[in-house]
């Protein structure tokens, strides 16, 4: 039995140093973040990566409406749209009213476009901002119980180049406003930090009571792994909306006040990356990476849904 001693005694020793080992490098790790990352971080590549692999032969990702969150995402890599020509030409060609059926396609998919270095003024003979405007009640955009469309709507006809002067933008923004619920809030917090950005992007000062206590609403939905909840659980989606807020803001997320354990966002998105590129949704769970990936490109690059900003 005392011959077994010695083994056994090196086996402990080993793993110690293992397990400290990586506990310094998840040290260093964490104390090393930056934020935006670049293009040409490894992070960022290997999501690239993926969405190459990904890819069908005619360009597209699952669907248009996905393949309109990658298009926004590969330009926030600042991908050059030329190397993707055939989603270039999917998102051109898809451009009609049987496939753009309500008010958040068209905006979706105008920021797409616009992403893509395509004029969205002018599709074939296609204004989308038309289309978008055609849906404005002179009071908000699109279902009147539907925030989305309103939100989208300023991010997408702002990004187009509308003035934040202009009567519909202002009014848009009116509803907005009129929308925030007691919390701070608007219903979750997806919704809040897109909100969020739509009212900045529509000239609401960043100092506002509005802004703030959305702000603060936000933050109370951070978790202790530095990624934020919604829907009963902490997530990528939800996670990636929330740091676009937060750069739209001008805030930086690694500072003491975004971090939670020493965890922020950057660093819980990181941990998100599956081998292949792709992102995971929650922890345990994963739905829909591609989209999932798209949300997270958008955001550690320090991008956000108002595309053109001035």
């Amino acid at each position: 039995m005392k011959y077994l001693i010695i083994p056994v005694l090196a086996l402990i020793s080993i793993a110690i140093i293992i397990i400290s080992y990586a506990y310094m490098n998840q040290y260093e790790h964490e104390r090393s973040l930056v934020f935006p990352l670049s293009s040409s971080d490894h992070v960022i590549q290997n999501a690239i990566s993926y969405l190459q692999d990904t890819i069908d032969v005619n360009g597209t990702f699952a669907d248009l409406g996905t393949t309109s969150w990658i298009a926004m995402a590969l330009s926030a890599a600042d991908e050059d749209p030329n190397e993707w020509k055939k989603t270039q030409t999917y998102l051109i060609e898809s451009t009609t009213e049987q496939k753009l059926i309500q008010a958040s396609d068209w905006e979706r998919h105008t920021l797409a476009l616009i992403s893509f270095d395509i004029d969205p003024y002018n599709v074939n003979g296609i204004n989308c901002i038309e289309h978008i405007l055609s849906y404005y009640d002179n009071h908000q955009i699109g279902e009147p119980s539907i925030i989305h469309d309103d939100i989208f709507g300023i991010l997408a006809l702002r990004s187009a180049g509308i003035s934040k002067e202009n009567k519909t933008i202002q009014q848009v923004q009116s509803h907005i406003i009129n929308q925030q619920e007691r919390d701070g809030g608007w219903g979750d917090v997806d919704t809040s930090a897109a909100a969020i950005m739509a009212l900045i992007a529509s000239g609401e000062n960043q100092s506002s009571e509005i802004i703030q206590e959305g702000r603060r609403f936000l933050r109370d939905h951070q978790t202790a792994s530095g990624g934020f909840t919604s829907w009963g659980s902490t997530n990528t989606a939800t996670t990636s909306w929330v740091l676009c807020s937060l750069s739209l803001l001008e805030e930086d997320p690694l500072t003491e006040e975004w971090m939670q354990q020493e965890n922020s966002a950057i660093s819980y998105l990181i941990s998100m990356q599956n081998p292949d590129g792709s992102f995971l949704y929650t922890t345990n769970t994963e739905l829909n990476p591609v989209w999932m990936t798209a949300y997270a490109m958008i955001s550690l690059t320090g991008n956000t849904f108002f595309i053109n900003s001035d």
